[in-house]
């Protein structure tokens, strides 16, 4: 199962976290690992051709990516909802291969 974790504070999208493997086929074969792999690579290269300022991490050992935006202002909501919305989208045609939720992060 692939689990895309979206970060919200006061209802502002504050990053993402996105790990595992959908399972629906092998390595190299899996339809719906390849479209949250091109979703989120899309979304990271928007908010770098916009100039956004966020921190990306990767850890290919365990298959996780983690988005952590520095200044959310339209452009970074925008393009987080929309990363959002289609795997939300991506969970209804597949949902036993992956799930998307909004999770409150604690005020600081």
């Amino acid at each position: 199962m692939t689990y895309a974790r979206f970060y919200l504070k006061h209802g502002v999208y504050t990053g993402f976290a996105i790990r595992g493997h959908s399972g629906f086929a092998g390595a190299g074969e899996d339809i719906v690992c390849a479209a949250v792999s091109a979703m989120t690579s899309l979304a990271v290269t928007f908010l770098e051709e916009t100039g956004q300022e966020f921190e990306f991490f990767t850890d290919k050992k365990s298959g996780r990516v983690s988005l952590a935006l520095s200044s959310p202002n339209n452009i970074t909501q925008a393009c987080c909802n929309g990363l959002y919305r289609e795997i939300k989208a991506l969970s209804g045609e597949y949902p036993e291969n992956v799930k998307a939720v909004k999770r409150k992060v604690q005020a600081e």
